[in-house]
């Protein structure tokens, strides 16, 4: 697996289309050779590591998209309403969802967040900034629904 982080870039170049503010982008490519737990133990970890060097105190959850077609999750920090952004944007490319599309998605993204060091990652970002997170499928257009973390 390999991190690509891609500094700054407009918001429509990230898949966030609402604002014209500079995104950074963290991307992680995961190959289908790699474990696809060790790669979304990886994702969470860098998403709340660096993740809040970019917050202020508007957001109030954090929302994954993720993309079937492609095998991509977005995650981004976001207010209530979903008007507003935080600047960074985390990607990952799970090549192994591609290609099995038996696998299911938001479980192994749930099933991550409980493995060290993420929820003592989680619990520090809780005690300073509590966000309810949130899951969406792109090409369902679904509501938005909570992931059970």
């Amino acid at each position: 697996m390999k991190w690509t982080v891609i500094d700054p870039h407009y918001s429509a170049l990230c898949g966030v289309t609402r604002d014209t503010t500079l995104y950074t982008v963290y991307f992680l490519d995961l190959p289908a050779s790699d474990n696809v737990m060790d790669g979304f133990v990886e994702y969470w970890r860098r998403i709340l590591s660096d993740g809040p060097r970019h917050w202020n105190s508007d957001w109030e959850m954090l929302v994954f998209e993720f993309y079937a077609v492609d095998g991509l999750f977005t995650a981004t920090f976001e207010t209530r309403d979903r008007m507003t952004q935080q600047p960074g944007v985390f990607k990952i490319m799970a090549h192994e969802l591609t290609e099995n599309f038996a696998l299911e998605e938001w479980k192994l993204l749930c099933d991550a967040a409980t493995r060290e060091p993420i929820p003592t990652l989680l619990a520090a970002v809780q005690s300073s900034h509590p966000m309810t997170i949130w899951g969406w499928n792109y090409l369902d257009g679904e509501p938005l629904f909570a992931l059970d973390i």
